[in-house]
């Protein structure tokens, strides 16, 4: 009986015969079983693929359906207020459904993306007035550091797009900014230990910032 492989039929699961190689094992693994993991993983690629590029056309068809209802909107009443809507709504709504499709990184080895920038924030600027609280009032440190705190905390708490936020901020992407809060906490727990703001042991020469000497 000729064998399937050399007909070129899909193999599966045979029972091994004294005239089969490596006899002791009972049965072996024939070539169409050896294939089906690769086809699996190829099959699941695919299927990702495809996910992604659905959700991406369904969300420029909606835009699009959404452009054409207020574009009829607007010649049927004449209203501006259609008109404008008809050109602003449908960037505004692509732009929050596309919001998590289109940023997948930062662009910066070892800066992942925040799932949830606004909660993150507010906690690491909490922390950082209340690591504050331990500086005297006076102190150079609490006060500038205190002003850039609560304008980014109140911006935080206004803002709910990240984008505008980021703008508002002016100091990056979304996590270099909560890279940069914690770097401040950690700086503002280490002033409390420093305490920079009391009077030298000693007292500083005469001529110590004079130029040149």
């Amino acid at each position: 009986m000729e064998d399937a492989a050399v007909l070129g039929r899909p193999m599966s699961w045979k029972r091994v015969t004294s005239a089969d190689p490596a006899p002791e094992l009972g049965y072996v693994k024939t070539t169409g079983e050896q294939t089906k993991k690769s086809k699996y993983k190829n099959k699941m690629k695919n299927l990702a693929s495809v996910k992604e590029e659905r959700s991406e056309k369904q969300c420029f068809h909606f835009v699009r359906s959404m452009t054409s209802v207020l574009f009829a909107l607007s010649a049927i009443i004449g209203s501006s207020l259609a008109c404008v809507l008809s050109l602003v709504l449908p960037g505004v709504l692509c732009g929050t459904a596309m919001a998590g499709v289109l940023k997948k990184t930062t662009g910066l080895v070892g800066l992942a993306v925040s799932q949830n920038p606004h909660e993150r924030l507010k906690i690491l600027y909490t922390k950082i007035l209340a690591a504050l609280q331990t500086i005297p009032n006076d102190a150079a440190y609490r006060k500038y550091t205190e002003q850039i705190v609560h304008e980014r905390y109140n911006a935080v708490k206004t803002e709910a797009d990240v984008d505008r936020l980021e703008q508002k901020i002016n100091c990056g992407q979304i996590e270099e900014v909560i890279q940069q809060a914690e770097n401040e906490l950690y700086l503002a727990r280490k002033m409390s230990e420093w305490k920079p703001w009391e009077p030298l042991v000693e007292e500083p020469p005469a001529d110590q910032w004079k130029w040149p000497i």
